[in-house]
């Protein structure tokens, strides 16, 4: 089960602030990711990566394509009651036509059959696409806590 929840943890991995389509820099699409996740909506979560994105959590199989991550998403949401994710970018490098990034992670979730808040901490790694119209997507995402689960 915690390692169920460190899974959403880093389902935490970017959400949203801006409207979606501002997202010109990895800080706003950290942001929205963020934003996205704290507030639980799958449509917006599953629109900031490619229709091929990939998530790579840690001690589950890969989740590729946009039904996989919105039924990952969903599932995974199922699993607390609430969640609070802070993400910080740590450095990033950008190309012409995509941007690598990495940082640290914070996230809180209080489980459904618990009122104990459990609290996680870990790193993130994200390569994300330069689309035409200005905007950011991730095509791949991974993380892992800092330590292991108990």
């Amino acid at each position: 089960m915690l390692s169920r929840i460190l899974a959403v943890g880093w389902l935490a991995l970017f959400s949203i602030a801006p409207p979606l389509r501002a997202q010109q820099s990895s800080k706003d699409a950290l942001k929205a990711f963020e934003t996205a996740f704290n507030e639980r909506d799958v449509a917006d979560l599953v629109a900031l990566h490619t229709r091929d994105g990939v998530r790579m959590p840690p001690d589950v199989p890969s989740v590729k394509g946009e039904e996989a991550l919105k039924k990952y998403f969903e599932d995974s949401f199922e699993f607390y009651e609430s969640a609070e994710l802070s993400l910080k970018e740590g450095g990033k490098e950008e190309g012409p036509d995509m941007i690598v990034s990495w940082g640290t992670y914070s996230i809180t979730v209080v489980p459904n059959e618990s009122d104990e808040e459990i609290t996680s901490s870990g790193k993130w790694l994200t390569l994300s696409a330069k689309m035409t119209d200005g905007t950011l997507k991730m095509k791949r995402a991974i993380w892992n806590p800092d330590a292991p689960a108990p």
